[in-house]
């Protein structure tokens, strides 16, 4: 199964929808901009740095990867546990964890809202100093993103059935 209609079902509100559909384009975008879908390629082209890390996680929480100040950590124990847990291979994770990393950072978001909630928006959030939008926003989004470039590398893939492993990978 593809990943567009893998997750149709998984959205919880409409909103999340668009927010797929924005990461989705906006992969698209950036995939013809620079004549490549590899995650690693735009990386680089869009001067973001990628690290990686043995970091084990917690016992409640595991992080395949972060995106902080232009640059992506991957964490290898994590996303190598995660895959043998879901039989998903540690080489397609290792590229949809980049790739949705890069999501979070690429995908402008401000796409999905009308002008007038966006005004509103960007004053509330100047004002209170936090970003307004839920988490599943965000993910779906970054899931988006990720998707639209994984489906043009991979023929098929586990993560195409189970998506939500890169937003919530200990559920």
């Amino acid at each position: 199964m593809r990943a567009s209609g893998a997750t149709q079902a998984g959205f919880n509100s409409s909103h999340e929808r668009r927010a797929w559909v924005c990461g989705r384009t906006c992969a698209t975008t950036v995939s013809d901009e620079h004549g490549t879908s590899n995650p690693d390629v735009l990386a680089t082209v869009s001067d973001i740095d990628v690290i990686e890390d043995d970091w084990n996680g917690l016992d409640s929480l595991v992080l395949l990867g972060t995106y902080r100040d232009g640059t992506i950590t991957l964490y290898r124990e994590q996303i190598r546990d995660v895959a043998t847990a879901n039989d998903v291979p540690v080489c397609q994770l290792i590229e949809a964890t980049l790739a949705h990393e890069l999501g979070h950072c690429l995908v402008d978001l401000s796409e999905i809202d009308s002008p007038q909630t966006q005004r509103w928006r960007n004053v509330a959030e100047s004002f209170l100093g936090i970003d307004s939008r839920p988490k599943a926003i965000h993910e779906a989004a970054a899931n988006g993103f990720c998707f639209a470039l994984l489906e043009s590398r991979f023929e098929t893939s586990p993560l195409f059935d189970c998506p939500e492993i890169l937003s919530s990978p200990s559920d």
